[in-house]
């Protein structure tokens, strides 16, 4: 039997996800990393000194703009623990979001920060926090720091998927989830886990064994939802251990 992982998210965080899995499952897990998003950095010509308040719902959204100012003097408002982590890295003091952006705004319609606000994005996002915010009357305005631009599959990576009897793949996002379902092409059963319902919606046209969402849009718990994957797959193929 053959068990796999494939990580579809860009380069570095394919990486950092990988460390993590191996971390907790063993040095010896079998990961594919086939990024189906390439992030590419911007330089908007952005008059940032008028704003008072940053949003940042991805931490690419952070390594983007941290390089546009050496200004840290703002209210900074992020969504979840891994964006907060990128903004501490890079001298900000973020305050911690509930874990989706959704609920970020929420926040921020009922804590008022400092106007204006600039919502510091890529060129794809799940959800329009601006616009929703508007909508309540918030001077908000965005700003694009990143594009994310959509990758084939490698030949590496389909051969691999070729010859998994068992194949992993933990999705991200929604637009992750669209790329990967039109391009995959595999015999193997497929354990997908989604990092919300969103990102459940979005994968069709997929034969799929298991479908499982994480129980909180974080990182941590995406490397649960994959552990609990691998482990059924593991049971499914016999027992025995992946290769």
């Amino acid at each position: 039997m053959t068990v796999k992982i494939l990580i579809t998210r860009p380069a570095a965080s394919s990486e950092e996800f990988a460390t993590k899995l191996r971390a907790r499952l063993g040095q010896d897990l079998s990961i594919v990393i086939a990024p189906l998003i390439e992030i590419r950095h911007l330089r908007p010509a952005t008059d940032i000194s008028r704003y008072r308040t940053l949003v940042f719902t991805s931490a690419n959204a952070v390594q983007g703009f941290a390089v546009l100012t050496e200004n840290r003097n703002f209210d900074c408002f992020v969504v979840g623990p891994n964006t907060a982590e990128a903004a501490l890295h890079d001298g900000f003091k973020p305050h911690e979001g509930p874990g989706t952006a959704q609920e970020l705004a929420q926040d921020l319609l009922r804590i008022q920060p400092p106007e204006p606000i600039l919502y510091v994005r890529g060129t794809h996002v799940a959800f329009d926090l601006s616009a929703h915010m508007r909508r309540h009357a918030a001077e908000i305005e965005d700003v694009v720091v990143y594009e994310q631009v959509a990758k084939s599959l490698s030949n590496k990576a389909a051969s691999e998927m070729k010859e998994a009897s068992s194949l992993i793949v933990p999705l991200f996002s929604p637009r992750t989830a669209r790329i990967f379902s039109d391009q995959c092409k595999t015999d193997a059963r497929l354990f997908i886990g989604a990092m919300s319902k969103s990102v459940a919606d979005h994968i069709t046209s997929l034969k799929l064994t298991k479908l499982t969402i994480a129980d909180k849009p974080t990182s941590c718990s995406m490397v649960d939802v994959t552990e609990r994957l691998f482990h059924e797959a593991i049971h499914l193929e016999g027992g025995g251990t992946a290769q």
